[in-house]
């Protein structure tokens, strides 16, 4: 099946192999979203839609190239975005890796990077 997707880049390979791998069974714990979430456009909708649902954002200014301090997201209801965020994509995000996050694709970037 994967040598007729030649034409795709090699990351985009990879991507979609790990995308179809098996779920175990054996392991209870896993987050079956976690395998399903792991595309570019399903992570930014996400995103966008946790910030539309966010407290005291101007919903009309929400893109997928706005920075938050565009939008009206304050600290607490950017706090609340990304612990939504990370039970729906079962990561865990600390403030390290938040730190430099100041926009929606620094933000799905950074979502992508914990997923893989």
């Amino acid at each position: 099946m994967w040598s007729r997707l030649r034409f795709l880049s090699k990351p985009v390979q990879n991507h979609l192999r790990y995308m179809w791998q098996p779920i175990s069974s054996s392991n209870s714990s896993i987050n079956i979203n976690r395998y399903f979430a792991t595309s570019l456009a399903s992570v930014e909708s996400a995103v966008i839609e946790q910030l539309k649902n966010a407290e005291g954002v101007e919903v009309d200014k929400v893109t997928s190239n706005c920075f938050f301090d565009e939008i009206g997201l304050d600290s607490l209801a950017e706090i609340e975005v990304l612990t939504a965020l990370e039970e729906k994509f079962g990561i865990t995000l600390t403030g390290e890796d938040t730190d430099e996050v100041r926009g929606v694709p620094d933000l799905v970037k950074l979502i992508l990077s914990k997923v893989k």
